[in-house]
């Protein structure tokens, strides 16, 4: 389970985007040839050169289709944050994901000050997220996350349930304070005993 958004780079070139546009037209061939995985890989491929809501639309279409219901649901999840209300796609990207979300779990995960996340001991790829406020959809059943916080391992074990969310807190580790320093306290130095002081007299 891996919901890995492919990294877009910001600072395209003309490169980017002919290799993008040819990256887009391998995923149209094989998505109608329905090679759906070539489909969805040569999508994500052509998003991770030049961020467009076109090929990140139909790489969550592909991967539905071939029955990669997680990648699917955090794909339309990271399209409905990034299209503007008037985009073409956005009823059907939000249905779509009403449906996948009555077979998935989602996990909202709060880690704000943790770095190295992982899920399932996959690093997860932010993407277009913040540590602070992270929804990954998941699989129902156990899963494991986990942060570092100053090379302390923090882990939670949440359980995903279909159809509804879990909120999974990674917390930095509260360090106990140091105990108080140990005083020895000195005994008195005491001088002569009455008693030898007496024997002492009478010789």
């Amino acid at each position: 389970v891996h919901p890995r958004v492919a990294r877009a780079d910001t600072h395209e070139t003309d490169e980017d985007r002919k290799a993008a546009a040819k990256l887009f037209s391998e995923g149209q061939h094989a998505y109608h040839a329905s090679d759906f995985r070539h489909a969805a890989e040569s999508f994500e491929a052509a998003y991770a050169r030049a961020p467009r809501l076109p090929p990140l639309w139909n790489a969550a279409r592909a991967w539905q289709k071939g029955g990669e219901l997680v990648r699917a649901a955090n794909l339309y999840a990271s399209y409905l944050r990034k299209a503007p209300p008037s985009a073409p796609d956005r009823n059907s990207a939000t249905a779509a994901l009403r449906e996948l979300s009555t077979k998935l779990g989602a996990l909202e995960l709060h880690a704000e000050s943790m770095s190295d996340l992982k899920l399932d001991g996959v690093a997860i790829d932010l993407g277009d997220q913040s540590s602070a406020s992270l929804v990954v959809y998941v699989t129902p059943g156990a899963h494991v996350v986990e942060g570092s916080h100053d090379g302390k391992l923090v882990r939670q074990t949440p359980t995903a349930i279909a159809g509804t969310s879990v909120s999974v807190v990674l917390l930095a580790p509260i360090e106990a304070p140091p105990p108080p320093p140990v005083v020895v306290a000195e005994k008195p130095s005491r001088g002569w005993s009455p008693i030898v002081v007496a024997i002492g007299g009478g010789v």
